[in-house]
């Protein structure tokens, strides 16, 4: 099996709302557009909303935004990912999450990133860090200023999945390893639910949020197919010309989540997670890519000059 695993040293200072980039191994193409991170949308308290049941298509009261979990499975690789920041792990039994070949053996337990540096921002502990393990120093939803996260219970907090040949592909499959059934248990609903989404997310890929799109029309912002078909003189979601594009964001605001991890405190950090395949290439059937993009926005106490000093990433599996 091939696939990316990458750890990053960053030694210096990173200044308040800067943004780091971790791409995988291989250069990716400048063509898409990754828009910043906005403040167009207000959000309730980020503590509001009762816990959630992240798995699938399911709905859960005061939860409107749903899959809170899905998958990157177009090649011979099937991993999920949900909004919480968790990765490579089965969102309703927290099992391995990573396949391959796909619809054989699991062969990633679990999965995420984590980053520690000092946080000079006039609170202690100075040595702080955060990320995800077995345990998730983050939850679901983006920075929308400092100190204020978007309600994780809002319908555009979620998991967007796409593919580019969603309307005519032989979705069976996919349905199957969404929904936890086996291939003949699929029914033409399930299928249906499956091609429902990845139309619905084509068509309100989150640009505003950071998630990355193709510029194609010239015009400021997001116009898709009305349809959400590939088109050459439309917007269009997605990533290095990759078949299938999974993206959500999520944050460390929530003090009980981020002590969860390691103990340390919010930082502030807002992490936009980025996954990616190809089914047309026979060399790239057997990976996944994933990219994060942090950017450290602040809490409601932050001061403008705060900074991170020494600040390390890895991945971990």
């Amino acid at each position: 099996m091939r696939r990316t695993i990458a750890a990053i040293l960053i030694v210096g200072e990173i200044s308040l709302l800067a943004s780091i980039l971790h791409a995988s191994g291989k250069n990716v193409p400048a063509f898409p557009h990754i828009p910043p991170s906005s403040h167009a949308r207000p959000a309730l308290s980020r503590n509001a909303g009762p816990s959630r049941d992240i798995a699938g298509l399911g709905g859960t009261p005061g939860i409107l935004g749903t899959p809170r979990s899905s998958l990157v499975n177009i090649n011979n690789v099937s991993m999920w990912a949900s909004d919480n920041g968790m990765v490579e792990r089965r969102p309703g039994d927290l099992t391995s999450g990573v396949t391959f070949p796909r619809g054989t053996a699991t062969v990633v337990y679990a999965g995420g990133l984590l980053w520690c540096g000092k946080v000079s921002d006039g609170s202690l502990p100075l040595l702080r860090a955060g990320g995800q393990t077995y345990n998730y120093g983050t939850v679901p939803g983006r920075i929308i200023r400092p100190g204020v996260a978007e309600n994780p219970g809002n319908a555009d907090v979620r998991v967007y999945r796409i593919r580019r040949d969603w309307a005519t592909a032989d979705l069976k499959e996919d349905a199957a390893e969404f929904f936890s059934v086996a291939s003949p248990r699929v029914t033409p609903e399930q299928i249906q639910q499956v091609r429902d989404q990845y139309r619905t997310d084509w068509l309100e890929w989150p640009w505003e949020k950071g998630a990355p799109y193709y510029e194609r029309n010239g015009l400021p912002g997001y116009q898709p197919d009305p349809g959400a078909k590939a088109d050459s003189s439309s917007d269009e979601p997605g990533l290095a010309g990759a078949d299938q594009v999974l993206w959500f964001v999520a944050n460390d605001l929530d003090p009980d989540a981020s002590a969860g991890l390691y103990g340390s405190p919010p930082v502030g950090m807002e992490m936009q997670v980025t996954c990616w395949a190809f089914a047309h290439s026979d060399d790239l059937r057997n990976v996944i890519y994933q990219r994060y993009r942090l950017l450290y926005k602040g809490t409601g106490t932050t001061p403008a000059n705060a900074r991170i000093d020494s600040l390390y990433f890895a991945k971990w599996v």
